[in-house]
């Protein structure tokens, strides 16, 4: 357990890991905008990539709450 607060990035990828991906509709969108070539896009190492950027993107912002300045001026509300 103490090795989580030591290494948060590592608690991270574990959480992005443990994701249920297959029944979020918002992640088939996103993977289907992801300019790769096909052979590149099977590799386990590349879906991992992606699938933590996903879960940065989306889950973790839901998670905090608020409202997230986006690029160039843009608003949203969280949460």
């Amino acid at each position: 357990m103490g090795e989580e607060k030591k290494n948060p990035q590592k608690l991270k990828r574990i959480e992005a890991a443990a994701y249920d991906y297959d029944n979020d509709p918002r992640w088939a969108d996103y993977w289907s905008n992801i300019l790769i070539p096909s052979h590149m896009a099977s590799r386990s190492g590349v879906v991992d990539h992606f699938e933590r950027k996903f879960y940065q993107c989306y889950i973790t912002v839901m998670k905090s709450g608020g409202i997230v300045k986006l690029r160039k001026g843009a608003m949203v509300e969280r949460g």
